[in-house]
């Protein structure tokens, strides 16, 4: 007979038969809580964005979807401190504007039975709200049968506020600040050298988009100089 030892505040469990005898008090002291919401969607969202060149995917085939044919990238900082996503696709309705950051909003699956037949990039309605979580979020977008752009700010719960109009055309600009800047050691992380290989990544990816959409024009600019482009 196979015997397991386990020492439980002081006492030696020999059996299973003796845990059956022990006191709640253990399970009131015990140190796990459950986290708060706030927490939850944090630690989550990191999963989804864990650096700048998984922020320049995520937007990048947004754009995609949208239907651009162009897509300019630009990034400060290697994208810490800014990365703005600007396409000329067909923009975003203004009824689908409140939901665009909350969780699970998409308007490309209805049902998991759907997911094989989803011909999109994207699919689970996480990228922009876990941007949120990670960093500051501001969006301008026009549709054809809007007569001006507006602007948005999204909070870190992805709720909506508008905030202005602009003179963009037709498209969709994100705009992502302070990335990282609620998690200083990751922040600091991609500063140095690690922020190098984020624009060297950014840089692979497009190309690699540029193979597979050809008649996409891509531009990726790093503090206001041109680092690459598909014309």
């Amino acid at each position: 007979k196979q015997w397991y030892q386990r020492r439980v505040r002081g006492q030696i469990l020999t059996s299973s038969s003796d845990f059956s005898g022990l006191s709640m008090d253990a399970e009131s002291s015990s140190g796990m809580q459950k986290l708060d919401g706030d927490t939850i969607k944090s630690v989550c969202s990191g999963q989804v964005i864990t650096s700048p060149f998984s922020i320049v995917k995520e937007l990048l085939e947004n754009a995609l979807d949208a239907g651009s044919t162009i897509v300019d990238i630009r990034l400060e900082k290697y994208g810490i401190e800014k990365i703005e996503v600007r396409d000329n696709g067909r923009g975003i309705p203004l009824g689908d504007r409140h939901s665009v950051a909350l969780p699970h909003f998409t308007s490309k699956l209805r049902t998991f039975s759907q997911i094989s037949e989803v011909p999109t990039y994207g699919l689970r309605g996480e990228a922009v709200a876990a941007i949120c979580a990670m960093a500051n979020l501001h969006m301008t977008t026009k549709t054809d049968s809007d007569d001006l752009a507006r602007t948005y700010k999204y909070d870190q719960s992805g709720a909506m506020s508008e905030i202005g109009v602009s003179h963009n055309s037709t498209g969709t600009v994100f705009v992502v600040t302070d990335l990282f800047g609620k998690i200083p050691v990751r922040k600091s992380y991609y500063q140095g050298k690690k922020g190098k290989d984020q624009l060297s990544l950014v840089e692979i990816f497009l190309r690699g988009t540029a193979l597979s959409k050809p008649s996409v024009r891509l531009i990726l600019r790093h503090d206001k100089h041109v680092i690459w482009q598909h014309t």
